[in-house]
C-alpha cells in the first residue's frame, strides 16, 4: 500500500510487488530464489546438475548465542528478541512429473552459519533445497536507522529510529504522513510480523 500526502485519491492499495527474486550463481551451478509467502520469507537454493551442494554456506549475523540445531533438525537462532525457530530443510528432485524427496539436513561450520548436508541424489538433474526462512520488512526508499526494539509479552515488538527521505510507510492518518528531512519513527509489529 502506498498513503503518500493528504490527497486520499492519489492512494493506492494492494499494489502488485515481485512475489520472488532470483540471484543467479550466488555459487557456481547455484541459483538462490526469494519468494514472498505468507508464512515469511522462503529462500530456495536451486542446484543446477553436477553443481556441489557443499559450496552453499548462509551466516547469520547479530546472534547473542552460539547458533544450534535442534532435535528435529530446526536452526534455533537466540537474538536479542528472545529465541527464533525456523524449520529444517526440504529437498527434492522432479522425475517423470512427480517429485522426489532427497534426504537433506542442516550442518553447522561454526556459531553463526551452515551448509547442508545432502543425502543420496541425482546428480544429472536438478535439486532444489528448501529451507523456510522467516522474516519481515520495514524502510523507506532512502537511509533509515533503527535506534531501539522493545518485546510484547505476546510476541509482537516495537521499533524505533529515524529515516531520512520519502517511501517509509505510515498509516493514514499519521502525524506525518511523509519525511522531510530527518524524521523519528515507531512501528509496532504483532507477534505474525
Amino acid at each position: 500500500n502506498y498513503f503518500f500526502g493528504r490527497d486520499s485519491t492519489k492512494w493506492r492499495s494492494w499494489v502488485g510487488h515481485y512475489q520472488k527474486v532470483v540471484a543467479t550463481e550466488v555459487w557456481p551451478g547455484i541459483d538462490v530464489e526469494y519468494r514472498v509467502q505468507p508464512e515469511g520469507v522462503e529462500t530456495v537454493f536451486r542446484v543446477k546438475p553436477g553443481a556441489d551442494t557443499g559450496q552453499i554456506r548462509v551466516e547469520y549475523e547479530g546472534l547473542d548465542a552460539p547458533l544450534v540445531i535442534d532435535s528435529r533438525g530446526n536452526p534455533v537462532l537466540q537474538t536479542a528478541l528472545g529465541r527464533v525457530h525456523e524449520k529444517a530443510p526440504y529437498a527434492f528432485q522432479s522425475e517423470r512429473r512427480r517429485q522426489v524427496d532427497v534426504p537433506v539436513r542442516f550442518r553447522l561450520l561454526n556459531e553463526s552459519s551452515y551448509s547442508f548436508t545432502v543425502g543420496e541424489h541425482k546428480t544429472d538433474r536438478d535439486l532444489m533445497i528448501d529451507p523456510l526462512l522467516y522474516g519481515t520488512f520495514l524502510g523507506g526508499a532512502s537511509i533509515d536507522r533503527l535506534r531501539n526494539i522493545a518485546q510484547y509479552p505476546d510476541g509482537g515488538f516495537v521499533v524505533c529510529g529515524n529515516v531520512t527521505g520519502q517511501g517509509f510507510p505510515t498509516t493514514p492518518g499519521a502525524y506525518q504522513e511523509l519525511a522531510n528531512g530527518s524524521v523519528a519513527f515507531v512501528t509496532r509489529f504483532s507477534s505474525g510480523g
